[in-house]
């Protein structure tokens, strides 16, 4: 639910930071994409006050860890970008997440075969076609 107070309590009592769910989802990708409206996140703001609460080895690592959410082999970044209603184009996310990784998620290709940059351009070369 993105609440700052409650991730910040849980982390405090000792909470597993690097916990996947079964699809192995881990808390980046969780903190990506509204779980309930399976939409991305665009607030950059409260995204950038939650990634501070984790330990930064921790969060690089997670960062880089891939789902098994459709197509496959999705890293947060592509996760997020995956979400179909266009969100990925807000640059302060993406410049906010590399700036934890070290960008190293730009070079990762997802399921399909895919870099980050592939997905922008399959989503934009649909929307033309629509137009």
């Amino acid at each position: 639910m993105h609440r700052e107070d409650v991730v910040s309590y849980l982390i405090s009592i000792g909470a597993n930071q690097r916990s996947r769910d079964k699809v192995g989802r881990n808390m980046a990708h969780s903190m990506l994409v509204q779980q309930g409206f399976r939409t991305a996140w665009t607030d950059v703001e409260v995204l950038k006050q939650l990634l501070e609460l984790f330990d930064k080895a921790a969060l690089k690592e997670m960062l880089l860890e891939r789902c098994s959410q459709a197509p496959g082999a999705l890293t947060p970044l592509a996760y997020w970008m995956a979400r179909k209603d266009g969100s990925y184009k807000k640059a302060d996310i993406v410049e906010l997440l590399i700036s934890y990784s070290s960008g190293e998620e730009l070079e990762m290709v997802n399921g399909e075969g895919d870099l980050p940059l592939h997905v922008v351009s399959s989503f934009r070369f649909s929307l033309e076609n629509y137009d």
